[in-house]
């Protein structure tokens, strides 16, 4: 028996109200799409789920202040954004090295720390031997990237070809890198005092804890840096002093490494 073959009409032969259907059916499927893949990077970038908040600070006299990002777990898109937090207390921006006559820091989460000896570094030290480039998982691959230039070059991004992505926020967030906080939000001001800024394009903080934030002079020169610390758990029973270290137990705040300490285990600096 042989098989009917279906005509297949030409374009002008399909009614303009068949046409509509098409392209309804065809937007659905679209929009269906795109929805399975928002939801699958939503999942990658929310990774496990039990750390809330992480910080870093800076002691020396140029740079003195602290450094905190925390998430609202209890939203569903909390996973995937952030709010940091920066209190300088004391900031002079020409001695650290910057010369470029700005006031404020471009910064980023970079892609590791590998100081095992302190939590916190000056000029050099926070080079890419030391801190890599910018922390970059969904390959927004700017021309800092820690990706670059091999692997975003796979995905046709590479800044050797000249085809490394500029963030644009208000277009498209996705061109942007996750470490961007620049691009994202804005620079610090060399100034002290609080400064807030809504991050709307981040991962899971478990995803970044040990790795490092890098501030840069206006003219992209490294000049601080430091670790991403995960918050250490409370003490658990017994009286406990206003900033909760546990005193039957031997605790005290050490204002200084912002933790609760025993003096006679740990030296609080001055």
């Amino acid at each position: 028996k042989k098989k009917k073959n279906n005509p297949v009409l030409p374009e002008a032969a399909i009614s303009p109200s068949r046409k509509m259907v098409a392209r309804v059916l065809a937007i659905c499927a679209l929009a269906s799409a795109s929805l399975v893949d928002d939801d699958h990077v939503k999942r990658e970038l929310q990774g496990a789920d039990n750390t809330d908040a992480l910080t870093s600070k800076w002691t020396s006299p140029e740079l003195t202040g602290n450094l905190k990002v925390i998430q609202d777990t209890k939203k569903w898109w909390g996973r995937t954004r952030a709010r940091w937090v920066v209190n300088l207390k004391a900031v002079d921006y020409e001695a650290l090295g910057c010369t470029d006559g700005g006031d404020a820091f471009p910064w980023h989460v970079h892609a590791k720390w590998d100081h095992p000896d302190k939590d916190e570094a000056y000029g050099e030290d926070c080079g890419p031997a030391f801190t890599g480039g910018h922390y970059d998982p969904t390959f927004g691959c700017g021309p800092a990237s820690d990706n670059q230039p091999e692997e975003c070059a796979k995905v046709g991004r590479g800044k050797d070809d000249g085809e490394a992505q500029t963030c644009d926020v208000m277009a498209d967030v996705s061109t942007c890198e996750l470490g961007d906080l620049s691009g994202k939000t804005r620079k610090v001001s060399a100034t002290t005092g609080k400064q807030a800024f809504d991050d709307p394009f981040f991962t899971n903080l478990d995803n970044v804890q040990d790795l490092s934030i890098v501030f840069h002079c206006g003219d992209g020169k490294r000049v601080a840096c430091a670790k991403l610390r995960g918050q250490e758990p409370p003490p658990i029973g017994g009286e406990t002093d206003a900033q909760g270290c546990l005193i039957s137990a031997g605790y005290s705040w050490c204002a200084s490494s912002e933790k609760c300490i025993r003096t006679w285990e740990t030296e609080c600096p001055a």
